[in-house]
């Protein structure tokens, strides 16, 4: 993920941090509620390997050139935690969330010390560390607007196959502002529909590492656009100790995607790039 593909690690979720739990509710509370809540995400991983490749113009002159390779990671099940205070018609929430995996490419140029393309074995390890804050008003009894604050890091080694020892390439820093909504419908019988949009701008900025030389010690900023989804059904359990409220579990399907325009490091030429992140979700909430 280049310098712009880290962006992706603003992918990560700004409706992550709420809780399903604050959302079918028939009367606001009249005294503050604590959630805490786990999601158990069994994700997908789609991104994008950039490369450097050397070449020649027309003219015969030396020039490097970089091409883009859309990659899937290994599928993991992520623990995202959260947290949650609600008063009356208001809550505040927060949530972390750690990603890593793997993208394995077995073909991808390598440009050699003599200006030569090598073409051979890839692998990129990419970890993402996340936090986000989001503060909340329940328009309705079951529909709630957002405002989110995201931010993020990621860090990404690549080895080869000329070079298998694993060497830092790209270090990449997320910032972006969220809007969004979550609503839910009451079934029958403790079972709830529910739903979840995020919408959100942000800046990301990216310095290459040892790992892309030439370009050691570049910066790259860009912006990006985030959408985040989820839909599922939720269940309020009949069993509850008296110190607690009410618990929930609910399953779903949650995606993110991340739309980024970034100038190329080789020409400064701008691509629209895409990184996706998605699967079912469940999710265990406890009011207290």
């Amino acid at each position: 993920m280049k310098s712009s593909r880290s962006i992706v690690l603003l992918m990560s979720a700004p409706m992550l941090a709420l809780p399903l739990v604050c959302l079918a509710q028939e009367d606001p509370p009249t005294r503050p509620e604590f959630t805490i809540g786990i999601k158990a995400w069994d994700t997908y991983w789609q991104s994008y390997l950039p490369s450097v490749v050397s070449g020649v113009t027309s003219g015969g002159a030396p020039i490097l050139g970089e091409v883009v390779n859309s990659v899937e990671g290994n599928k993991k099940v992520e623990a995202l935690p959260t947290f949650t205070v609600r008063y009356d018609r208001y809550f505040l929430s927060a949530g972390y969330a750690r990603y890593s995996t793997d993208f394995n490419v077995s073909q991808s140029p390598v440009v050699t010390p003599d200006f030569t393309t090598t073409i051979t074995s890839r692998r990129d390890h990419i970890s993402r560390r996340e936090v986000d804050i989001n503060a909340g008003y329940f328009v309705l009894p079951g529909l709630a607007l957002t405002l989110g604050y995201k931010t993020g890091r990621e860090n990404r080694e690549t080895s080869t196959g000329l070079s298998p020892v694993s060497v830092g390439s790209l270090d990449s820093k997320l910032d972006v502002w969220l809007v969004g909504a979550l609503g839910s419908y009451e079934i029958q019988n403790g079972f709830s529909a529910y739903g979840q949009f995020g919408y959100g701008v942000g800046r990301i900025r990216s310095t290459f590492g040892p790992g892309l030389a030439p370009f050691t010690g570049r910066e790259i900023r860009s912006h990006a656009k985030y959408i985040v989804s989820e839909v599922g059904l939720a269940y309020r359990l009949p069993i509850e100790p008296s110190w607690l409220r009410r618990t929930s579990i609910a399953l779903g399907y949650r995606s993110q995607t991340i739309k980024e325009s970034v100038p190329s490091v080789v020409s400064g030429e701008t691509r629209d790039l895409r990184d996706v992140k998605d699967g079912f979700v469940l999710s265990l909430n406890a009011t207290f």
